[in-house]
């Protein structure tokens, strides 16, 4: 699966774009083929390398590529244009392309976080210790989550009489009471329980999350987590500001490093307002981190190409930018040639899982070992 072409096309001043690459981001670790062809066939002043997704029909299915392409000032062709599969860019002159090119061994691999989704604290730390042995750098502590009541699991039979065990969305579990839930007790047992370096969250609603008790009580436990020695603490971007700054006071204190997060549980903004909100709060934390939910293919190339963006500009803050829904699992694949700090994965591993915009942790490193990323 995959294109790859040779063409070029003239630009202002006579600058030519010579397409290194196209690649499907439509993958899954099970497909997953992306070739890095190599132009063989120009020399000249390499200027500048940009990535551009695009659509493009596949067997009558419009399908999003990634287009790699190479700007060559004063090029000549040496030979017959041709692709290798053989890495090489001995005929470009310029040394900071080359460092700057996005070809994966080059790359450096994201940190993977595997958000726990269990709903007691047992089951957490069980869920946090499989995530260890299967490659997670760290994991994320969903304290919201421990407010959740998982129900039983509907069990049925298919058209061919398999048994199949299924469970309501999220949004329809019970939620317990904010007093229910021994805040001290739980935080306690999860520190001394999960090897792993943490990021400390408690999502609101608002934002997507499970929360049961009031802003108030939230930030209150967010202190409690920052109180407890975590690595990490995910702090949204739209806390007010009197309340946040304590928050980031307390955590630069305690040397609790800071996920400065947005959460868009409506739609995804263009890939513009993406990179302009990650820019814009740089100064919010130790890596800007961004999540949507999908409607379509469409939304999730603004990730992607956000993520495109922020990995050509100078002076980029850390980000981390994924989405929920189909397609949504793109940004997290590729997030090696796309500049990512963090990746988030799951230890789910039902069948379609990438229609919800998830990755399993292993399946994940499985893919980039695939890419060669």
């Amino acid at each position: 699966m995959g294109y790859c072409g040779s063409k070029m096309r003239l630009k202002n001043g006579g600058d030519d774009e010579v397409i290194l690459a196209r690649s499907p981001l439509l993958l899954s670790p099970y497909a997953p083929l992306q070739l890095y062809p190599v132009t063989r066939g120009y020399k000249g002043t390499a200027i500048g390398v940009s990535n551009r997704p695009f659509f493009e029909p596949y067997f009558g299915i419009g399908l999003p590529f990634l287009e790699t392409t190479i700007v060559l000032q004063n090029s000549v062709v040496k030979r017959q244009k041709s692709f290798t599969s053989e890495s090489s860019y001995q005929d470009f002159t310029s040394e900071s392309v080359k460092k700057r090119a996005k070809v994966a061994e080059s790359m450096p691999n994201p940190k993977i976080c595997v958000s726990l989704e269990e709903t007691t604290v047992k089951a957490m730390v069980d869920e946090a210790a499989r995530a260890g042995i299967q490659g997670a750098d760290m994991v994320e502590v969903r304290f919201d989550r421990l407010y959740l009541k998982k129900p039983q699991a509907t069990i049925s039979e298919d058209d061919e009489g398999n048994r199949v065990s299924t469970m309501p969305p999220v949004n329809e579990w019970p939620v317990m009471d904010f007093e229910q839930v021994n805040i001290e007790d739980s935080i306690s047992a999860l520190k001394e329980a999960i090897a792993l370096p943490v990021i400390f969250s408690v999502r609101s609603v608002r934002e997507g999350g499970h929360f049961a008790g009031d802003e108030k009580q939230r930030l209150a436990i967010l202190q409690a987590g920052i109180a407890s020695s975590v690595k990490w603490i995910d702090l949204e971007i739209s806390i007010k500001a009197k309340d946040r700054k304590s928050l980031v006071e307390s955590a630069k204190a305690a040397n609790c490093q800071i996920i400065a997060s947005q959460h868009e549980v409506n739609g995804t903004p263009s890939s513009e307002e993406i990179v302009s909100m990650v820019t814009s709060n740089a100064d919010s934390g130790d890596i800007i981190k961004f999540c949507s939910t999908l409607k379509d293919h469409q939304d999730a190339l603004q990730i992607v190409d956000a993520a495109n963006t922020l990995s050509s500009q100078d002076s980029t803050p850390p980000y981390s930018l994924m989405a929920l829904g189909n397609g949504g699992d793109w940004a997290r694949l590729h997030a090696p040639t796309l500049g990512q700090e963090l990746v988030y994965a799951t230890m789910r591993d039902e069948f379609r899982l990438s229609d919800k915009g998830l990755v399993n942790v292993r399946d994940l490193q499985d893919a980039w070992r695939l890419l060669e990323y």
